[in-house]
């Protein structure tokens, strides 16, 4: 039974509980972006995703020990390394291809992950985050035009520990959390108070 249901059944037809939803549990400010909006060249051939280049190094020296192409970028290598020939700690990738706009275009790109990463859009550097650090998401201000193409460049190294590390941007989020926690604020504070009447209210779960 709901916390909604509850009250209603504890309270009795003789009291009123209103609801309204609020904003949820969850709040989204980003997504990661989906390999459908990926793509790279290899060999001559347009193809979808973007094209990894692994070095055994975190520095992104030499030639890479291991090439392929990766849908997307949205990885966890906790307790294993990302393929064969690249250490568990202390590596680097280099990822490149293109990023096609959605329909409704994209204002911001970025990067959600820990240690060190570097974003280029169209050979301009817009994220440079190259540091061990923890976890956490930085995004650029990029006006992406609906539909518009872009070469793209995702540096990243991982020394010890933990490695995750995203490309995200903020293309189909609905960022009106705030203003549902306005409007739920206004019908509590709207509702009053009285004996014929209860209000509860919850900035997560949405309901008086």
């Amino acid at each position: 039974m709901s916390i909604l249901d509850g009250l209603r059944q504890k309270l009795g037809p003789a009291v009123k509980v209103e609801y309204a939803p609020g904003p949820g549990r969850v709040t989204r400010e980003f997504v990661v972006v989906p390999a459908d909006r990926l793509s790279s060249t290899v060999k001559g051939d347009r193809v979808p995703g973007l094209q990894g280049e692994y070095f055994d190094n975190n520095a992104l020296v030499g030639e890479p020990k291991m090439v392929r192409t990766d849908a997307r970028v949205d990885f966890g290598w906790t307790l294993n390394s990302p393929g064969r020939g690249i250490p568990f700690d202390w590596y680097s990738v280099r990822w490149t291809g293109t990023l096609t706009a959605p329909s409704e275009g994209a204002a911001r790109l970025g990067v959600e992950g820990n240690d060190g990463y570097r974003l280029y859009v169209d050979s301009r550097l817009v994220i440079d985050n190259w540091k061990k650090q923890s976890y956490g998401a930085r995004l650029a201000q990029v006006d992406l035009a609906p539909g518009s193409t872009h070469d793209i460049r995702l540096e990243y190294f991982e020394s010890t520990g933990n490695a995750r590390v995203k490309l995200i941007w903020n293309a189909g989020v609905v960022g009106d959390w705030r203003a549902r926690i306005d409007t739920l604020v206004q019908e509590v504070q709207g509702s009053g108070a009285g004996a014929s009447r209860a209000a509860i209210s919850s900035g997560c779960g949405g309901e008086r």
